[in-house]
C-alpha cells in the first residue's frame, strides 16, 4: 500500500508507539523518526532520568527549540515519513494522526521489561507507573504552556487506539487499514471494553444484555463514549459493550460523543455526566457480571471503598 501523507503516532507512554512506528516503516518503505529517542539521547547525556529531562526543559526552552527544529524541516519536506512524536500531530498537519491509549498497569510491566539504561531503571511496576504518571503530565503542562496545545486532547487525531490486549503488529494493521478508509467526521474509536465505564446498573441476570452474539462488531455510531480525565464511560449502546466483553473482544469501535467540558445531548458536560451516572453500584454489577477490574474513579467519595 503506498503511503500518501505522513504517519504520526503518539499516546501514553508504554503503549508501544516506537515498535509500531517501526512495523509501518517497513511495510510502507518510509523512513521513521522517533523523537522519544532524542530525547533520551539528550537526557542520557546529562545524565538525567526522562522525568528530569523534561521538568529540565521547562526551565530551558532550547530542548524543545532543537526538537521542534527537527520536526518543523521534517515537515516543510513534504515527504512522508512515519513520526514517533508527542507533537508530531502538532507540526505535521497534513498527516494522518494516530493516538495510542494503554492501560496504566500494562504500561508499566512494559516498560520495565525493557531492559532499558540506568536512565529509566524502577525498582517497581508502582514506581514505574508513577513515573510514567508523572511524566506525561510534565509534557502535557509543558506543551501547554509553550504551545497552547493539549496532547491529550482526543479531537486532535484521526485514530484513538487501545493496545492493552493487542499485539504491535496487529496494532498496525488497524493504522494501515484506518488510514486507507478514513472518512473525517472526529476520531476512529477502538476501545477494550473492559476499560469502559458504565453509566447504569448492570441487571441482575448476568445474560440480561446478551440478546447480541459474542462475536458481533457493531458500527462505530451504536456504541458512544464520552471520556473524563482518562476515563472512557459508556453513553448509548451498554448492550452492545456487554456483548464485548462476553466474547472477550480487545476493542469495540465508538462514537466519542464529549470529552471533559463539552457537553453531550443531555445538557451536562462529560465530566459532570460521568460523575452522576457512574459510581458504585454501577462499577459492581459489571464486574460481577464480566469480573472485570475497573479502579475507582476519583469523583466518588474520599475513604469509599471498592465493594468487592
Amino acid at each position: 500500500m503506498d503511503a500518501p501523507r505522513s504517519i504520526t503516532i503518539n499516546g501514553d507512554l508504554g503503549s508501544g508507539k516506537s515498535t509500531v512506528a517501526r512495523i509501518l516503516a517497513e511495510r510502507l518503505g518510509l523512513p521513521t523518526v522517533t523523537m522519544g529517542d532524542v530525547h533520551r539521547r539528550m537526557a542520557a547525556q546529562r545524565g538525567m532520568t526522562s522525568l528530569q529531562f523534561n521538568r529540565q526543559s521547562e526551565r530551558d526552552p532550547s530542548i524543545d527549540d532543537h526538537v521542534d527544529r527537527i520536526q518543523r524541516e521534517m515537515a516543510a519536506s513534504a515527504e512522508p515519513v512515519i513520526v514517533d512524536s508527542r507533537l508530531g500531530w502538532h507540526f505535521f498537519t497534513d498527516a494522518f494522526k494516530a493516538h495510542f491509549i494503554v492501560d496504566p498497569k500494562v504500561a508499566a510491566r512494559r516498560v520495565m521489561g525493557r531492559g532499558a539504561g540506568a536512565v529509566e531503571r524502577y525498582a517497581s511496576e508502582a514506581e514505574a507507573r508513577r513515573h510514567l504518571e508523572e511524566r506525561s503530565e510534565s509534557e502535557r503542562q509543558r506543551f501547554l504552556r509553550r504551545y497552547h496545545v493539549d496532547k491529550a486532547r482526543l479531537r486532535n487525531y484521526d485514530l484513538v487506539l487501545d493496545t492493552t490486549e493487542i499485539s504491535p503488529e496487529r496494532a498496525a494493521d488497524i493504522v494501515v487499514d484506518a488510514l486507507s478508509r478514513q472518512e473525517g467526521g472526529g476520531p476512529a474509536l477502538l476501545l477494550h471494553p473492559a476499560r469502559l465505564y458504565p453509566t447504569e446498573r448492570h441487571p441482575d441476570r448476568p445474560d440480561a444484555y446478551l440478546d447480541l452474539p459474542a462475536h458481533s462488531a457493531p458500527d462505530a455510531s451504536e456504541i458512544g463514549v464520552g471520556r473524563s480525565g482518562t476515563r472512557f464511560f459508556v453513553v448509548r449502546g451498554h448492550r452492545h459493550v456487554a456483548a464485548a466483553l462476553a466474547g472477550r473482544r480487545p476493542f469495540v469501535r465508538a462514537e466519542l460523543v464529549a470529552e471533559d467540558g463539552e457537553e453531550l445531548p443531555e445538557g451536562t458536560t462529560a465530566e459532570r455526566f460521568f460523575e452522576s451516572r457512574t459510581g458504585l453500584e454501577e462499577i459492581r454489577s459489571w464486574r460481577r457480571a464480566y469480573a472485570i477490574d475497573l479502579a475507582l474513579p476519583r469523583h466518588l467519595p474520599p475513604g469509599a471503598r471498592a465493594p468487592w
